[in-house]
């Protein structure tokens, strides 16, 4: 009985005229070579605009530089609206094709709102954190490059002396906690962190 419910607010980045004349055709032709224009016209025309953007989504949306500078600009566009003039923050969550985590994608954003925030009055102050990659091959490498640039950017706006290794990645880990329960952070972008029984009281946007 302790947990608020969620407000729900669905922004489609694709006009909808696209969706159904574009991508969603490709996408059940894909599924269904053999599916007739009666059939594909009907489950379109019954189809939810979050059922659209799911069924699209990995081919569409996923790793796609049109997409993120989208999803950025609206929350940039509506941040003092969604905040209430900066009162409240938010975490940006982010993953590819269901529940498949993406530290690409992650990236992709934390990169745009960096390239944004030099063009707004009050930048937006952003973190970006995950795990980082224990396994082998470029997909490590590139993923602990870019955890290294995400401390490192942190590490200059908050004076403080965090890096990859095991001890002090823990402790960046709670001082990101710790200041977006104090309100120092505006966004977190996040892979598969702080998505349950996350207590910042001034956090009212997933």
């Amino acid at each position: 009985g302790n947990v608020l419910g969620f407000k729900v607010d669905f922004e489609n980045t694709l006009p909808q005229k696209e969706l159904k004349e574009k991508y969603l055709p490709e996408y059940f032709k894909r599924l269904n070579p053999k599916i007739s224009k009666d059939e594909l016209k009907y489950k379109i025309d019954h189809m939810s605009s979050e059922d659209m953007d799911d069924a699209v989504q990995p081919t569409v949306y996923d790793n796609n530089e049109d997409q993120v500078k989208a999803v950025v600009d609206n929350i940039i566009k509506y941040w003092p609206q969604r905040s209430h003039n900066y009162k409240y923050n938010a975490l940006l969550t982010t993953h590819v094709g269901g529940n498949r985590a993406s530290t690409p994608m992650a990236m992709m954003y934390y990169r745009e709102f960096k390239r944004r925030n030099k063009e707004l009055d009050r930048p937006l102050k952003v973190a970006v954190t995950f795990s980082a990659d224990k396994t082998n091959g470029n997909n490590m490498l590139e993923n602990n490059r870019s955890l290294h640039e995400a401390i490192d950017d942190y590490n200059k706006m908050f004076h403080t002396n965090y890096d990859t290794s095991s001890d002090k990645f823990q402790n960046y880990y709670k001082d990101v906690s710790l200041r977006m329960k104090n309100k120092e952070l505006d966004l977190l972008i996040v892979v598969n962190m702080f998505l349950t029984g996350f207590d910042a009281k001034p956090l009212n946007t997933l």
